[in-house]
C-alpha cells in the first residue's frame, strides 16, 4: 500500500513539473575561464526585468548550467565566481518554449568588479530541434483581426495554410472550429492542439479552441509545427501554445474599442 502511494505521489509531482515547463523557456550555456576550462559552482542569476523575480542556479563540475523554467519576458543574466569578475548580460528576450544559449568567458579579477557583456543573443537556437514561430502581443493587437481571434495569425508560419469550413476534417459554423481552421505541413486540422497558460484548451466537438481569449490579454503565442517535445504528446498536427500577460511591478492597463459594421442587402 505504501509503495502505491509513493508511486502516485511521484506521478503527481512529475505532472506538475512537466506542466510548468509547457509555457516557459530555458537559458542554458557554459562558464569558462580564459584558458577555456569550465568554471565549476559559478553562480548564475536570472533577473526578470519587469517583475524583478530572481531565480538562481549554479554551473556543474564541467562549467555547464541550465536555468529553471522561466516565464517569457526580458531578463538580465549575471554570472559570478570567486577569483573572477562578475559578468552581466542584459536585455535578453526569452519567448515561450525558447531554449537560449548564453556562454560566459570569465576574466580574472575581484567578484565586486562587474563587466557588462554586450554580445547579441543568438538568433538560432542550436539546443533544440523544434520548428516553430513566436507571434508577439503587438503583432496580435495591431492588425484588424476578424472577430479578434488570434488563431488567424497561425498562418504567418511556414507550412501553415488556412482551410475553409467543413474541409480537412474541421467542423464549420464558428471561428473556433471551421472559419479559422488551419493545417500544418499537410496534417488534418483536427489534429492541432491548443494550450492556454499550460491548460488544455481543445474542443472535442470541432477540433478548435474552448476559450477564445481576448487578444489584449495574450502576451504571445508560439506555433510549433514539427519535432516538438513529447510533453505535447496528444497532438499530431501543430501546437498553439499561448501565454496570458502577467502582472508587473507597477500599475498598468489598457483600453480598446471594438466596432464592427455589418452590411445588409435587401432582396
Amino acid at each position: 500500500m505504501r509503495q502505491a502511494w509513493v508511486a502516485r505521489l511521484f506521478c503527481c509531482v512529475m505532472c506538475v513539473v512537466s506542466s510548468a515547463q509547457v509555457d516557459t523557456g530555458v537559458i542554458t550555456g557554459s562558464v569558462r575561464d580564459s584558458q577555456g576550462a569550465g568554471v565549476a559552482s559559478a553562480s548564475i542569476t536570472f533577473v526578470e526585468i519587469d517583475t524583478n523575480v530572481i531565480p538562481k542556479t549554479q554551473s556543474d563540475e564541467t562549467g555547464d548550467y541550465a536555468s529553471p523554467p522561466l516565464r517569457p519576458g526580458n531578463y538580465s543574466v549575471i554570472a559570478g565566481a570567486p577569483g573572477f569578475k562578475t559578468q552581466t548580460r542584459s536585455e535578453i528576450p526569452l519567448k515561450v518554449q525558447d531554449r537560449l544559449r548564453l556562454d560566459f568567458d570569465m576574466t580574472v579579477g575581484a567578484v565586486s568588479e562587474i563587466a557588462e557583456v554586450t554580445a547579441e543573443t543568438p538568433t538560432i537556437q542550436t539546443d533544440t530541434s523544434s520548428l516553430g514561430q513566436v507571434v508577439m502581443g503587438t503583432q496580435i493587437t495591431e492588425p484588424p483581426l476578424n472577430g479578434r481571434d488570434y488563431i488567424q495569425l497561425a498562418t504567418l508560419s511556414t507550412g501553415v495554410v488556412r482551410t475553409s469550413s467543413g474541409t480537412n476534417g474541421n467542423s464549420g459554423g464558428s471561428s473556433t472550429g471551421g472559419q479559422n481552421s488551419f493545417v500544418a505541413n499537410g496534417t488534418r486540422g483536427t489534429l492541432n492542439s491548443f494550450i492556454l497558460d499550460r491548460i488544455d484548451n481543445n474542443s472535442n466537438d470541432n477540433g478548435g479552441v474552448v476559450l477564445r481569449t481576448n487578444v489584449d490579454a495574450i502576451q504571445e503565442f508560439k506555433l510549433q509545427t514539427n519535432s516538438y517535445s513529447a510533453k505535447f504528446g496528444r497532438s499530431g498536427g501543430a501546437v498553439v501554445n499561448a501565454v496570458i500577460k502577467s502582472g508587473l511591478n507597477s500599475y498598468h492597463g489598457s483600453v480598446f474599442e471594438f466596432f464592427r459594421c455589418a452590411r445588409y442587402s435587401l432582396v
